[in-house]
């Protein structure tokens, strides 16, 4: 099992975290736990993971809300307290291949992974070429499983935008605001400082900036039919990232899912609803827990309008 050990860090509100390291598949990898530290006998441990631009961090106020759950907060590669790697290697692929390595020393069975926007095509690779480290659910958060071309080349374009040094937290927090004007300050002022380091002449991002001039996350598709893991597919019904053809792409690939959306909420739901996240999520992990779906075989279809909404299987039925 890798090492791991404590450092902590400071986040705008003077609260200190205690991170942990570990070793994945080359570089070393940052980590949170929120919750209990070693979870209950038969408790689930949540794996949450986050996308491109971001750090563990997005998944805290969810997490929080999730506290009797063991919740492991990971930065990957490239992001947040986690190491940067040269040459660069931050495809969804190369994502996987560290999953595979700290999923043995982070996880106490059984585990789900909750992924955010870009860690849902990790966890994709992961899951499909990891077959015995597979968790009982698996939460898609708000992403086509194949991006479309506009995105990557946003992230491609916008290297000297998150190379730059900002004078002021103020003038990193402006661009953030302008794209997503629904979190509350106090949240988005604690997600954008933490993904800060002070440097000479003022402040710059902890990520590398070449997760954006490299990424190119090819076209999850073809195996999305590969992971028979329940699946929740939770997206804001404001969201500009996710769009009909890719949920429509989602709910015909996964053979063992369910849809939700949360009224009001863009990409960054996890800020701006996660209250309502988390009850989605809970609800859904407790469902397959306590109806023993994965040991059934249970399968959950929701056929018509990629709209449609999530609601528990009547008792004694088998779905639709």
């Amino acid at each position: 099992m890798p090492t791991a050990y404590l450092r902590f860090v400071e986040t705008s509100d003077r609260a200190s975290i205690a991170r942990r390291r570990v070793r994945s598949a080359g570089p070393t990898l940052s980590y949170e736990i929120v919750g209990p530290t070693i979870a209950p006998a038969n408790a689930v441990t949540l794996l949450c993971l986050h996308g491109n631009s971001s750090h563990g961090g997005v998944w805290r106020l969810v997490a929080q809300q999730l506290s009797d759950y063991r919740c492991v907060l990971l930065d990957f590669r490239g992001h947040g307290e986690s190491d940067h790697v040269s040459p660069p290697a931050y495809n969804p692929e190369h994502h996987a291949e560290d999953l595979a390595a700290v999923v043995p020393a982070l996880v106490q069975s059984p585990y789900a992974i909750l992924a955010h926007s870009a860690s849902t095509l990790a966890t994709t690779h992961f899951m499909t070429s990891r077959p015995a480290l597979m968790p009982i659910a698996f939460v898609w958060v708000d992403l086509d499983p194949l991006v479309p071309r506009w995105q990557v080349d946003y992230f491609h374009q916008g290297v000297a935008s998150v190379a730059r040094t900002f004078p002021t937290v103020e003038d990193a927090l402006r661009g953030f605001r302008r794209i997503y004007p629904n979190i509350p300050e106090d949240r988005l002022r604690s997600f954008v400082t933490e993904g800060l380091r002070e440097v000479e002449g003022g402040w710059r991002m902890k990520l590398d900036p070449a997760t954006y001039g490299t990424w190119e996350p090819g076209d999850l598709r073809p195996l999305l039919p590969g992971i028979a893991t329940p699946t929740l597919i939770l997206r804001g019904a404001d969201s500009i990232v996710t769009s009909a053809e890719g949920l429509a792409a989602l709910v015909k690939g996964l053979p063992n899912h369910v849809l939700r959306e949360i009224k009001g909420g863009s990409h960054m739901l996890l800020l701006e609803h996660p209250e309502e996240a988390a009850r989605a999520i809970r609800d859904f992990i407790e469902l397959i827990r306590h109806s023993c779906i994965a040991q059934s075989g249970l399968r959950w279809w929701h056929h018509g309008t990629i709209a449609a909404r999530y609601a528990p299987p009547r008792r004694g039925h088998e779905g639709d």
